[in-house]
């Protein structure tokens, strides 16, 4: 009896259907193997007499996960450049703004160099750290230079950040701690793209506490005099 379900010709046999069964991977491995069918075809057939097309579920998905990843990267710069806006308003000082802003944006630099030496690929589940994690840094940093503002006419650059770090630093502490046990949760998922989010999102909220208890603080007080 015909299976009119599977069918590797179609009926006038000017087509030929294959079916691929793939198991869970990245977007960078699904990638992979869409670009070895493509190469392999170009080897093997005259492409002039003949075509591919590859179709399914696994395509649509790297085609959105790459459409993905390039409105991931301008929504960071965006997000940036409003952060940036909104410090400076909040400062009114365009040389503090900077200094500020050099604690929030390391953070996400020492990310980078931890994925590519652990060869993490960049998928929308990694993508999405650095929008995620440039806004939680900023919040901390936030609640300290508040606290160095409100005496910025009575103290010293020095004394205002001591000030500031003895009465907020518990709260940046006690917060961080609960951020990472939360990733740290996440991170324990059975999912490989769930479990390295997890992971590399605790990793960097506590490079910002440090970064925030100890770079931020040593910046203010030698240059912003």
């Amino acid at each position: 009896k015909e299976n009119r379900f599977f069918k590797l010709f179609s009926s006038d046999l000017s087509t030929a259907g294959i079916t691929l069964s793939l198991p869970e991977m990245t977007t960078a491995q699904l990638n992979e193997v869409i670009h070895y069918v493509e190469d392999s075809f170009q080897e093997e057939f005259n492409t002039q007499a003949y075509q591919l097309k590859i179709n399914g579920f696994a395509v649509v998905f790297a085609q959105l996960n790459q459409f993905i990843l390039s409105m991931q990267f301008k929504s960071f710069f965006v997000a940036f450049f409003v952060a940036f806006l909104c410090l400076w308003y909040f400062i009114k000082s365009i040389r503090t703004t900077f200094f500020v802003l050099v604690p929030n944006v390391l953070p996400l630099a020492v990310l980078a160099i931890i994925m590519k030496l652990l060869d993490i690929p960049l998928d929308v589940s990694t993508a999405m750290i650095t929008p995620i994690m440039l806004g939680i840094a900023m919040d901390d940093t936030i609640h300290l230079v508040y606290s160095y503002k409100k005496r910025a006419n009575t103290e010293s650059p020095a004394q205002r950040i001591d000030t500031a770090m003895r009465y907020t630093g518990n709260a940046l502490i006690a917060t961080t701690i609960a951020l990472v046990g939360g990733f740290l949760i996440i991170a324990s998922s059975a999912t490989p793209s769930v479990s390295g989010f997890g992971i590399l999102c605790a990793v960097t909220v506590a490079i910002a506490l440090i970064t925030d208890m100890l770079y931020l603080p040593a910046l203010l007080k030698k240059y912003d005099q």
